[in-house]
């Protein structure tokens, strides 16, 4: 299984929205789920307006559909584990 990332900016209202209703989504998912340890998001801050965030392959497997409706690519592993911030579902 593969991770999964995506790369948001901070332009406006609207790609806000975008991303917090993409959580909401993905949060939903997660207890729909059953609450898998291994179901994680995180979160690199590369600038004030721009963020990366990484979605673990089980993310990946059982969210599928959501992610498929936003700009995901498709990694190997996150980059610099260590700048990453778990983002809590």
């Amino acid at each position: 299984m593969q991770w999964h990332m995506i790369i948001h900016r901070d332009d406006d209202e609207i790609s806000q929205m975008n991303i917090t209703n993409l959580m909401d989504a993905l949060s939903q998912r997660y207890c729909e789920s059953g609450l898998p340890e291994s179901y994680e998001v995180f979160v690199k801050v590369v600038s004030t307006n721009e963020k990366h965030y990484y979605f673990s392959p089980t993310v990946s497997d059982k969210a599928k559909d959501i992610l498929a409706s936003y700009n995901v690519f498709t990694i190997s592993l996150p980059e610099s584990p260590n700048d990453l911030r778990k983002v809590v579902l």
